[in-house]
């Protein structure tokens, strides 16, 4: 999985454009999840954000708090919709949205709806992509694994 780039935060908490987020592994329902590099930020998939059952939407969220890998619901075992920012989603098939309308709270502003973007980080997959490549011309099969190990460790550094 891609890292992404956040942008188009609004401008109170502008210290969110830029961050990259770091595949993580997967939570209890299938879903991806992200934390951000060095800042404790997550982007994962609610299907119940409260943990009540009848009046939650589910979303991705993007929030401070670190989701359960083991909860079906309330991700951040809150037991309230607690979060940055939300965009409301039926499932959570394919991952986060790279562009689309979020919900965020922007402070006194309270919550107002701003267009955020998930890029892929191409300068993680760039280098990546050519250390695999190298590892596919080598006909070794001990060279091979060597060099995709080189790329998974490659990918977790740049």
């Amino acid at each position: 999985m891609p890292n992404l780039v956040l942008s188009g935060v609004c401008p109170q908490m502008e210290e969110l454009n830029g961050l990259v987020f770091e595949y993580q592994g997967r939570t209890a329902d299938n879903s991806p999840y992200y934390k951000a590099q060095d800042r404790e930020e997550y982007i994962y998939y609610d299907s119940d954000c409260d943990g009540e059952g009848d009046s939650s939407v589910a979303r991705w969220v993007l929030d401070d708090s670190s989701p359960s890998t083991s909860a079906l619901v309330d991700l951040d075992e809150d037991q309230e919709c607690n979060y940055l920012a939300r965009f409301d989603a039926s499932s959570s098939t394919g991952g986060p949205p790279s562009s689309g309308m979020w919900y965020m709270y922007c402070g006194t502003c309270g919550w107002i709806k701003v267009e955020l973007t998930l890029e892929e980080d191409s300068s993680q997959s760039q280098a990546g992509d050519v250390l695999i490549a190298a590892a596919r011309g080598v006909s070794s099969a001990g060279a091979s694994i060597f060099l995709l190990v080189l790329a998974q460790l490659t990918r977790s550094f740049v």
